[in-house]
């Protein structure tokens, strides 16, 4: 009889042993930050599409020489290698308004605020977000190159990522780069920056950039996300 207990205890104890073994999840292995950022970088460039926002907190950031216009959110699709369509939510005069944007190949269209009628713009003449992502000039270039003091702080979970210990990375970026294709809308300063990756698959989930504003104590937040990696938006000029 004691033997016939004794293998029924350690039946209950081995089945409900290995479900709970099987329920801990191990944290990502410890990289150098070096080796995170370089495998985010290929994984961007080796993706199809994805989908972004952007959203603005802090000190009011404005697009227009007059401080009349402020940026609050960009929400947006890109498809490599350079078509971006999305909406730009901004503030004007203490009022919101929405602005659709497309850009293909260099080509930038945007709504007019009061009627919402597309507009054609030359390049460089206004802030065309798709530039953000411009494998020569946007954030793959910034992350391999204007990234310094880079530290591994952790692995950490994001109200996007519940389910998904990210490796977060905490570090200075210069803002040349990014001030010259935002129309200085963020940089050109020396800006704290803070970057998530998922482990196993390197996608570059977050990027927050803590941007100073001189002759103010709060900074701006700049958060950009990326989600549905591989995703290809259908993005076609505008029909006027």
């Amino acid at each position: 009889m004691r033997n016939i207990r004794r293998i029924f205890y350690l039946f209950l104890v081995i089945t409900f042993a290995v479900p709970l073994a099987g329920c801990r999840k191990s944290a990502p292995p410890t990289l150098p930050p070096a080796e995170i950022i370089a495998n985010a970088i290929e994984r961007l460039k080796g993706s199809a599409g994805f989908h972004f926002t952007i959203e603005r907190t802090g000190t009011l950031a404005y697009i227009d020489s007059d401080n009349t216009i402020a940026v609050n959110r960009i929400d947006g699709d890109f498809l490599t290698p350079d078509r971006v369509k999305g909406k730009i939510r901004v503030s004007i005069g203490g009022f919101t308004a929405e602005v659709s944007i497309v850009s293909i190949q260099g080509r930038y269209w945007q709504t007019n605020p009061l009627n919402q009628t597309w507009e054609e713009y030359e390049p460089g003449t206004v802030f065309n977000p798709a530039l953000l992502f411009d494998a020569e000039k946007g954030i793959q270039p910034m992350l391999q190159a204007d990234l310094t003091e880079l530290t591994l702080v952790g692995n950490e979970k994001l109200d996007k990522w519940p389910d998904k210990q990210l490796y977060h990375l905490k570090g200075k970026m210069k803002g040349e780069r990014i001030a010259g294709i935002t129309f200085e809308l963020i940089g050109p300063e020396v800006m704290d920056v803070d970057v998530w990756v998922a482990p196993n698959t390197f996608e570059v989930c977050r990027i927050q950039i803590n941007d100073p504003v001189e002759g103010n104590t709060e900074s701006t937040i700049w958060t950009v996300d990326f989600l549905n990696y591989d995703q290809k938006a259908d993005i076609q000029p505008p029909v006027p």
